[in-house]
């Protein structure tokens, strides 16, 4: 991929309606911009300032969403043009159907697809200076849909709390900078990949389809997992804050996750069976 030279956030969008007078209080802009991936229009949105997701997993946390400007998230997934904001994953669909990999869990006609349409019509807001401090201050994750990557670093409240946020663009020279692997875990799929990542740096999130094979050294289960007996939610536990312990002593361990998506917990079920 191509390095795209990061801008100020820009806006009004020419994609989207007027300012509403009474904007949605729930979400912010954060971004509307050129993808640092491909150059095309994305934008940002930080949702849950006044009401959380609902997400049991995840918690009471900030939830952030990467999409198109000029296409919904889900028409993008059907052209191809959602690699604007997930790069190179092998689990976006176009992708994950050629090669046979998991789709991609985040079920994008819900959340995305709702928190589109409303900056679509207007009803977000951008973020002032004041949203910014707020949002540092809170339990943040970067990229509930779409890679973090695809964003300039300038245009993320950079949380010294909690913060969950996962990149599949982590061997991508182009967008690699000390900076993002602070902040974010490097997403893996395999034990391979999980010995690439750690050779350079990056602790790690991996999916493991099979729930039978083991660790990887270094590895520990994630605590807000079903296996890992739902101990802490992501807002709780703090493990997947990328590397911003680096250079204070032990760097904690990476994570691992057993598939989640509709796919993987069928295919554990049929392991299970066979075990």
């Amino acid at each position: 991929m191509t390095a795209v030279i990061p801008m100020v956030q820009t806006g009004p969008s020419k994609y989207r309606a007027p300012l509403r007078e009474k904007p949605n209080p729930n979400g912010v802009v954060l971004y509307e911009g050129p993808s640092m991936l491909d150059g095309a229009p994305i934008v940002v949105i930080a949702s849950g300032l006044r009401a959380d997701s609902g997400n049991g997993k995840t918690g009471a946390m900030i939830q952030t969403f990467i999409m198109r400007q000029d296409v919904n998230p889900v028409d993008a997934l059907k052209t191809g043009e959602d690699a604007s904001v997930c790069g190179s994953c092998i689990h976006r669909p176009l992708l994950a159907d050629q090669t046979g990999d998991p789709r991609c869990y985040v079920v994008v006609f819900q959340a995305p697809r709702s928190v589109w349409d409303c900056w679509k019509r207007g009803g977000y807001r951008h973020a002032t200076e004041a949203d910014r401090i707020m949002l540092s201050g809170r339990s943040f994750r970067f990229g509930t849909y779409g890679d973090p990557m695809a964003v300039p670093l300038a245009a993320w409240p950079v949380a010294p709390g909690r913060r969950t946020g996962y990149s599949h663009q982590w061997e991508d020279d182009s967008c690699q900078t000390s900076e993002y692997k602070k902040l974010l875990m490097a997403s893996v799929d395999s034990g391979s990949e999980y010995m690439r990542a750690r050779a350079n740096g990056w602790r790690s999130f991996r999916v493991e389809s099979n729930p039978y094979n083991p660790m990887m050294p270094g590895e520990v289960v994630c605590p807000a997992s079903e296996e890992g007996g739902k101990r802490a939610t992501c807002d709780t536990c703090g493990l997947c804050s990328g590397n911003r312990w680096e250079g204070r002593g032990r760097v904690p361990a990476s994570v691992r996750i057993l598939d989640h998506s509709t796919a993987g917990r069928a295919r554990n079920r049929r392991l299970a069976v066979i075990n």
